[in-house]
């Protein structure tokens, strides 16, 4: 995944008043609109024009929070070591035993969590202060929220991958190649998630 990608991933996955905190009106304005049409989308119903009123209920207008919205800078945000290890983690060897777990696609985000345990625990200092077993029921802990938090979103791009005739492994396989971009830009909000739970 590359580092622009991430930031457009990462900016279409911050909650409304993070991208209002800091605003910047001289840059990705083209993006600015398509922006506003997806938080509309996540806001609005058939029946009820929420986006408005919620934009409203901060006192702004629509062309004030479009005024305001500024992308976020490919070197400027404050996660990017985050997110530089979480991309890593994803090519990570992972340990057999958290692939064989039966989670939602555990194979998939076990590479995380055994990059987090190796992070966390490897070094001398930190292997003293907490047993092998402890710190890796913690790790495996992170795995299950990781799976449990992901489980349907990525259920349903299997799906669609199955409806195309994919299997199982070859879905794994390929989001994992991805760094998880294929998951991530469909379901951005994901990412921001997956890096609070890692």
């Amino acid at each position: 995944m590359t580092r622009g990608s991430i930031a457009s991933i990462l900016a279409r996955g911050a909650p409304l008043p993070e991208r209002l905190a800091a605003p910047d009106p001289q840059q990705h304005t083209a993006n600015t609109a398509a922006l506003l049409d997806r938080w509309r989308g996540v806001f609005d119903s058939a029946t009820q024009p929420l986006f408005d009123a919620r934009l409203a209920s901060i006192d702004l207008s629509l062309e004030q929070a479009r005024l305001r919205l500024g992308g976020l800078e490919p070197g400027s945000n404050p996660q990017n070591k985050w997110v530089d290890s979480f991309l890593e983690a994803f090519s990570y060897s992972p340990y057999p035993a958290f692939t064989g777990l039966k989670l939602p696609f555990a194979s998939l985000w076990a590479p995380v969590a055994s990059f987090a345990h190796d992070l966390a625990f490897r070094g001398r200092e930190n292997s003293r202060l907490i047993s092998e077993s402890a710190s890796r029921s913690l790790s495996q802990s992170l795995l299950e929220e990781l799976c449990r938090v992901a489980a349907e979103p990525v259920y349903l791009l299997f799906e669609e991958a199955r409806a195309r005739g994919q299997r199982f492994e070859e879905f794994v396989g390929i989001s994992s190649k991805s760094e998880g971009e294929r998951i991530f830009d469909r379901f951005p909000a994901l990412l921001i998630a997956s890096l609070f739970y890692s």
